[in-house]
């Protein structure tokens, strides 16, 4: 399993690359922010006074609390895997425009 610092990187190579290759989406932007509240969720975007609210965004499933059923020599167990967004915590996003929407992608490292 890749860290979180690898794993940043590698999504900004792989965005980096998709742009050379297709030219700037106008209508879509990635923007950094900082989680300032859970359950809900509150982003306050770089350069910004107001904060995303829940019903503005769309987390990845990756970086939310997930139930899975595992079975292991033949008795099955449900894990959770708490990877819940906390507050302080530096989150890479999508700002698409055309549709109103906050896409919050990956965790950001600022290259720590």
């Amino acid at each position: 399993m890749r860290n979180t610092n690898e794993s940043t990187q590698n999504l900004g190579a792989d965005l980096r690359r998709v742009v050379k290759k297709y030219g700037e989406n106008k209508e879509v932007a990635l923007i950094y922010g900082t989680v300032i509240g859970v359950k809900p969720i509150e982003i306050l975007v770089d350069g910004t006074t107001d904060a995303l609210q829940a019903a503005d965004l769309t987390v990845s499933l990756s970086l939310t609390n997930q139930s899975v059923q595992a079975t292991f020599n033949g008795t099955t167990s449900t894990l959770i895997i708490e990877n819940a967004l906390k507050r302080g915590e530096r989150v890479a996003m999508l700002s698409d425009t055309a549709h109103d929407r906050i896409y919050v992608v990956e965790r950001a490292t600022d290259g720590q």
